[in-house]
């Protein structure tokens, strides 16, 4: 079971999201703070981070660039009421993966949860990354062992 990190600091509304999700495959930790969330980062891995840019004890940018500087490939979408056009270039620039301004659909959701938690090639990378292949093996021949397996393997030339 995939594992998301909400951080909303509207209770009913992340009560709503994780009620939306309830027939998938998902556990949700919710946040209301970035203090909290950044509790639970401590404690466990997630597959992805659902998160709102103004929260009661600062930014989501500020936690969004703190999982980049450590390097955490983790997805981040933002779930926020700022539309403007400043904010969601900020949020990617930070390091989020995408934007989604409220109100939003559920199924529009559900597909960016679905795509953002489930990326091509996420699982392998993941693991790559981690060095949790088997022992001996290079990054590089790790990579070069999934390009080959990849449905279209002529799309890039690695090395």
């Amino acid at each position: 079971m995939e594992t998301i990190l909400l951080v909303e600091d509207d209770a009913a509304l992340s009560e709503g999201i994780a009620l939306a999700f309830s027939q998938q495959p998902y556990e949700f930790v919710r946040c209301a703070s970035l203090a909290e969330a950044r509790q639970a980062l401590q404690v466990r891995a997630f597959s992805l981070v659902l998160l709102d840019l103004g929260l009661p004890d600062g930014s989501g940018l500020e936690l969004c660039r703190q999982l980049r500087d450590r390097r955490d490939p983790v997805p981040v979408l933002f779930l926020t009421a700022n539309d403007t056009e400043y904010s969601e270039v900020a949020a990617l620039e930070a390091g989020g993966d995408d934007y989604i301004t409220k109100p939003f659909s559920l199924a529009v959701l559900r597909a960016r949860v679905t795509a953002a938690a489930h990326p091509p090639g996420w699982s392998w990378w993941k693991s790559a990354l981690s060095g949790s292949t088997s022992p001996g093996s290079s990054l590089k021949s790790r990579v070069l062992s999934w390009h080959s397996a990849a449905p279209n393997s002529a799309c890039c030339s690695c090395w």
